[in-house]
């Protein structure tokens, strides 16, 4: 069984695992970093870029990240708020950030699988292909002929002069496609080679006819030669679900994906970690190849970048695994932040996991009384002149007689009578009668003493 510490080393809480939260809008972004100590503002200083946000106190570095999408640095504000930094930074784009933080993961065991391993996974899959036709060798080879102006250009150059003539000509006249090929296969232009495959793999584009074989040709040349993350997710995502010609494969959907991880999407590491936790893709594998603990590894790290799909995995991964309740109900809240379609899901998987009861400390059952009985109340004199009658004595060995009185029993209390009931009852000691009150016996008992130390002790016999 695991215990709460155990839990805890796999899945800490929230507020351990980062020491910043975010929110967004549709046109802010909202962050809110803890400081170990409160300082004053103007040992604060925060900075950014289009891309980048940093923060020190006097010479130390709180951080330095490079973000997932642009914002506009003109309108980054920021205050101090007792040992928390607030950050607001305005969208260059009203479109919503899939995590906040981009940064790299080296390659490590712990999170992935080698290339051994995926090549014996792809080996023992039944519809297993050559690794040539696995790599994009049997789409047909792009090649495109280039001017001597269009070598010396950049390939930047290019891709603007493309997209120019494009936006002027709706793509009805021009030569932007060609300068597009000449960019990504001459100069390797990255968002040139995207674009490329977006436009092929559209079914209506002015001035490009569908053609899904180049675009999953520039699709691969993108992945493999220019190792764009974004050009791995999507092949990872093609072969986990066998789409567009490509053969479902759970090797080589790893394998992808693994490239975009280590490049830093944070949203791919919670989209590998669930090809882990659910295994091999096709029904009749009895569940093989899962890896639950590279799966939460993974998760935890995408966590750490801001991640909200990686929380709202965590957050039911606690619930459903009785990882505790508060716990997940935090990752979830902060899902349901980050990423504003999330709410509805976070709200339908709080109201499926009701919280657990809460125990208190309950007060000693009370004993019941009978309605009609009166209350308890101390005897009066009368009732301890009756117990024991005022003539009664007792005669010490020499003949002097000892009256009992009625006040050697009036201080006592119905409790104390009672604690000291006696089982002598019925018996007699120098003729008083011992009722259930052992009080009675020990002041007799002391009466008697008394008396027999008053007796003349005779010397003969020694004695």
């Amino acid at each position: 069984e695991l215990t709460e510490k155990m839990m805890d080393s796999i899945l800490p809480d929230l507020g351990t695992l980062s020491p910043f939260s975010w929110s967004q809008g549709k046109a802010t972004v909202n962050v809110v970093y803890k400081l170990k100590e409160k300082c004053e503002k103007t040992d604060v200083s925060v900075a950014s870029t289009a891309k980048t946000l940093t923060a020190r106190i006097k010479d130390t570095e709180l951080f330095s990240w490079e973000l997932e999408c642009e914002h506009n640095p003109a309108s980054m504000t920021w205050k101090l708020v007792n040992t928390e930094v607030h950050i607001e930074l305005t969208k260059s784009k009203p479109d919503d950030w899939l995590y906040l933080l981009n940064k790299p993961l080296p390659f490590d065991p712990k999170f992935f699988l080698t290339e051994q391993q995926i090549e014996d996974i792809r080996a023992k899959e039944t519809n297993a292909g050559t690794k040539e036709k696995e790599a994009g060798g049997d789409l047909p080879n792009q090649t495109e002929d280039a001017t001597e102006d269009e070598l010396a250009a950049s390939g930047e150059e290019l891709f603007q002069k493309a997209v120019t003539q494009y936006t002027e000509t709706k793509g009805e006249t021009g030569n932007w496609l060609h300068l597009l090929r000449v960019a990504t296969l001459h100069h390797k232009h990255v968002k040139a080679c995207l674009q490329l495959y977006r436009l092929y793999s559209a079914t209506k584009v002015t001035g490009v006819t569908h053609d899904f074989p180049t675009a999953c040709w520039f699709l691969f040349y993108a992945a493999n030669e220019l190792n764009v993350t974004a050009a791995q997710s999507i092949l990872g995502s093609i072969h986990a679900r066998g789409e567009h010609g490509r053969r479902k494969s759970f090797a080589l959907a790893v394998r992808f994906m693994q490239l975009s991880v280590m490049g830093g999407d944070a949203h791919d590491m919670t989209t590998l970690a669930k090809y882990f936790l659910r295994g091999d893709f096709h029904p009749n594998s009895n569940k093989a190849n899962q890896y639950p603990e590279k799966a939460i590894a993974l998760l935890l790290e995408a966590v750490k970048r801001g991640c909200p799909s990686a929380m709202y995995v965590v957050g039911q991964y606690c619930l459903d695994h009785d990882f505790g309740y508060s716990k997940g109900v935090a990752y979830l809240d902060a899902a349901k932040g980050s990423s504003p379609d999330l709410a509805a899901f976070v709200d339908q998987l709080k109201s499926k996991h009701k919280p657990p009861p809460k125990f208190t400390t309950l007060p000693p059952p009370q004993q019941k009384q009978n309605p009609n009985k009166p209350p308890p109340s101390r005897p009066s004199a009368a009732v301890v002149r009756d117990r024991v009658a005022p003539s009664t004595s007792c005669s010490s060995p020499n003949g002097n007689e000892m009256q009992m009185t009625p006040s050697l029993f009036g201080g006592m209390t119905q409790g104390t009578q009672s604690r000291f009931a006696a089982p002598t009852k019925g018996k007699t000691l120098c003729g008083v009668k011992l009722w259930e009150n052992v009080g009675t016996v020990v002041a007799v008992a002391a009466l008697v003493g008394t008396a027999w130390a008053l007796v003349p002790k005779s010397n003969e016999g020694g004695e």
